[in-house]
């Protein structure tokens, strides 16, 4: 028998000098837990009920509490060993002290959250943020799991899953769903055998839906750190898969990307399938990201669109202001050479200029804060004004076609760290990116803390509030929203970052299914795709995600992942975080 400890500050929770008792064994034996742990010993939440596990991998019924609030759970285990802590100085490599204070909890999201309530759970996002030393040290004892092999296999079967669909708000229960060679082969009653020759994955009580896209997603920052550094790329790629990602579109390119985005397609590399906008096409004297070209003139932007046809990229992205002229060449260039046209709307010109001219996505709606609410004007206080502006730029959007990527995400981020960027810094998840990629996210480098003051956040939360006013008045008119979270921007972590943009989109009025199809089905429509990918069906890619708990309940339950599937190959979430944590720098 071995022990371990979970640790609370300087409270070891439980194991040698434990201050609530339990006790483990490794290997096949079952596994106890006594739950008298008091609410102050883990911030207010605790295991309200013991039920002894029938073997490592089961944790059964067990029930969580906090603020009052049930949850019953019935999860795996996941089977990683427990291991030695002699003391609290020789904790884990992936556990950490996490304060004592509800303050330090607030800083902690993804994968650390949630794990309490679900259960004790190897390692995967969405435990209450008070269960962070729950999670944390959990997460440090999963590093030492021998992972299971993601060995490729010609078939494999989710037995009695439920099948979740994306054109509609149906679940399907109790199916075979098997892939074989990257694909959905088939999917039938879960009475009706499984090939021979498939592995099995069990799927009872699990909810099966199709791999996630981040339709704006990055490889590089603010300065380029990371850019074309096989660790940092393989960082990110790890970062992606690990939070159910199968597919990405790169909204900053560089030859680098293009070749990680070869290399993922060649099978040389791991990760989701990728596309990239080529070079952010911005003009002088704009507010141009550092170390990056402009481009002054149509002619700039003739040459350059034609360049990144012929360089393979897969759209044109516009950031910034450029003149009239200018924009309406690259609009002309990009139409002649097939490229569609994506990103920014250039501030200066406001809204009319994308939704006439054929640009046919718009990143952020904090675009539109630049470009219609706020474009030569104060922003608008008025709840029925700010509705009244926000049914109408929805209608015309509407009527031009246009998708949009809302990235309500990454603008809530820079309220949070212009407060104070302190706690999301000390995220445990911050040790998974090399410190090169991130060195901008550091205080004396930070753009939004040179920007920016706490006197400016008032002002931020009253656009916040415009933003989501908007979004749901998109929804209501039917344009086609994007789950998108400009990861790598300061604090943003990829894969991560999945779940904020997500949970947020609900915030703001979106139902689970409509934020699910956001992610899933909308994209591969986007991309053109919708014939193979963004749905669980026959013939559809192999990109699915398995979950613990039925996503069209609450949209948090997306990032309860039991594993990954990717391009046919199976990922089980013990692996997934193994791989993340053994590759830490």
């Amino acid at each position: 028998m071995q022990s371990a400890r979970l640790i609370y500050g300087d409270e070891a929770l439980y194991g040698p000098g434990k201050t609530g008792p339990a006790v483990a064994e490794i290997a096949s034996k079952p596994i106890a837990f006594n739950a008298d742990v008091g609410p102050a010993s883990i911030g207010g939440a605790a295991l309200a009920e013991s039920h002894p596990a029938t073997t490592v991998r089961t944790l059964g019924a067990a029930k969580t509490v906090e603020d009052g609030l049930f949850a019953q759970a019935r999860e795996q285990f996941s089977g990683f060993h427990l291991v030695d802590v002699p003391d609290l100085d020789a904790a884990p490599s992936g556990s950490r002290r996490c304060g004592t204070g509800p303050s330090r909890f607030a800083a902690y999201s993804g994968r650390v959250e949630g794990l309490l309530e679900s259960g004790l759970r190897s390692a995967r996002p969405a435990v209450r943020r008070t269960a962070v030393a729950w999670a944390a040290a959990v997460i440090g004892l999963a590093v030492s799991a021998p992972a299971e092999a993601a060995t490729p296999v010609r078939c494999a079967a989710f037995v009695d899953v439920a099948v979740v669909a994306t054109d509609r708000a149906e679940i399907t229960a109790h199916r075979t769903v098997v892939a074989r060679g990257g694909r959905i082969a088939s999917i039938g009653p879960s009475t009706a055998a499984a090939p021979s020759a498939c592995r099995r994955i069990d799927g009872r009580g699990r909810y099966l839906i199709p791999g996630l896209v981040d339709t704006h997603a990055h490889v590089f920052g603010y300065s380029r750190g990371g850019e074309g550094d096989p660790a940092s790329e393989a960082a990110i790629l790890r970062l992606l898969v690990a939070n159910g990602v199968t597919t990405a579109v790169i909204m900053e390119g560089s030859p680098a990307t293009l070749r990680l985005r070869e290399a993922v397609k060649a099978g040389r590399v791991t990760g989701p399938t990728l596309y990239s906008a080529g070079l952010l096409i911005q003009g002088p004297n704009t507010g141009a990201l550092p170390l990056r070209k402009t481009f002054a003139t149509p002619q700039d932007v003739r040459t350059e669109v034609e360049a990144e046809k012929a360089a393979g990229y897969d759209f044109v992205k516009v950031h910034g202001a450029m003149p009239k002229e200018t924009y309406a060449e690259l609009l002309a260039t990009a139409r002649k050479v097939g490229l569609p046209v994506i990103g920014h709307v250039p501030d200066n010109l406001g809204i009319d200029a994308a939704l006439g001219g054929g640009q046919i996505m718009i990143a952020h709606a904090e675009s539109y804060l630049q470009t219609y609410f706020e474009f030569n004007r104060k922003l608008p206080t008025d709840p029925a004004e700010i509705d009244a502006m926000a049914r109408d730029v929805a209608a015309r959007t509407a009527r031009a076609g246009v998708y949009v990527q809302p990235t309500l995400s990454v603008f809530r981020q820079i309220i949070t760290q212009v407060g104070d960027p302190e706690p999301l810094l000390q995220r445990p998840e911050m040790r998974l990116m090399p410190p090169a990629a991130i060195r901008d996210w550091q205080a004396d480098r930070n753009p939004y803390l040179r920007n920016w003051t706490f006197a400016n956040i008032p002002q931020f939360r009253a656009q916040y509030r415009v933003m989501q006013r908007l979004v749901l008045a998109l929804r209501d008119v039917g344009v086609p929203l994007l789950v998108g979270t400009d990861d790598m921007a300061p604090m943003q972590l990829p894969g991560f970052s999945m779940r904020d943009e997500m949970v947020q989109l609900q915030e703001a009025g979106l139902t689970p299914f409509e934020v699910l199809q956001a992610a899933t089905l909308i994209p591969a429509r986007f991309l053109r795709r919708e014939k193979t990918a963004g749905r669980v069906a026959p013939g559809y890619d192999a990109d699915l995600v398995l979950l613990a708990a039925d996503p069209l309940e609450d949209v948090s339950n997306v990032f309860r992942q039991d594993g990954v599937m990717l391009h046919g190959r199976w990922f089980s979430e013990a692996e997934l975080q193994h791989d993340l944590w053994k590759a830490s720098p």
